[in-house]
């Protein structure tokens, strides 16, 4: 029989992987079109708002796998925090990180 709540929980954090991964990678390749470094690709708020976002899928895939109640709380702190860094950057019209 198939464990539906182990699979939907497994699936945000492989899916938060996978977002964060194309992102980044994604980035890369604008870097090279407009021969700018990663770094400020990735400075940028769109980009920052999908690796937030990642982060907050991969904590609450984590969280919802871990089977020691610290682990939880440590796991749904970290969503928390990735998930006011995200509306902060969203709301934001500022780049993150200064800028050369």
């Amino acid at each position: 029989m198939i464990d539906w709540y182990n699979l939907a929980a497994n699936s945000l954090w492989i899916l938060a992987l996978a977002l964060a991964l194309a992102a980044i990678s994604f980035a890369r390749w604008e870097a090279v079109q407009r021969r700018e470094k990663l770094g400020q690709i990735l400075n940028q708020r769109g980009w920052q708002v999908a690796l937030h976002l990642a982060g907050v899928l991969f904590s609450l895939g984590l969280a919802a796998t871990s089977d020691v109640a610290w682990e939880r709380i440590v796991w749904l702190a970290m969503t928390i925090v990735f998930g006011v860094q995200m509306v902060w950057t969203a709301k934001n019209n500022t780049s993150t990180l200064p800028t050369e």
